[in-house]
């Protein structure tokens, strides 16, 4: 969705320009500018919200799911022998850690966004 506002925001932004300089050179009779700008803006903004949004999300996610230790969990009903504990014990460190870099992939791949979002309005 933002890389589709990137390239209409690409398109956009020689129009507005070339209609706010005719604008600057006709004082006694403007030409409006089209509605297409404000809508632009408006869905730019709302993208906005939803990414912000997105992103605190993904902030608070990461320490409640810190604190859980994943190795006290089963991976099946019954499982004899210390050498099947220890496995199933590396096998949840695996998953947490997986899961914590996958937030933090996450996180920043929203924190980027929304500074790309930021610069995209006319």
């Amino acid at each position: 969705m933002c890389v589709m506002v990137g390239v209409c925001y690409r398109l956009l932004k020689p129009v507005k320009t070339v209609l706010a300089r005719r604008n600057k050179k006709k004082k006694d009779n403007p030409i409006p500018m089209p509605p297409t700008f404000e809508n632009f803006n408006e869905l730019v903004s709302g993208l906005e919200r939803v990414c912000q949004c997105l992103h605190r999300s993904a902030s608070s996610l990461d320490p409640i799911y810190l604190g859980l230790d994943l190795g006290t969990l089963s991976l099946a009903e019954h499982m004899p022998g210390d050498q099947e504990k220890d496995v199933a014990k590396e096998v949840w460190k695996k998953v947490e850690a997986g899961y914590q870099q996958s937030v933090l992939e996450i996180t920043e791949l929203l924190h980027k966004k929304l500074q790309y979002l930021g610069g995209l309005h006319l």
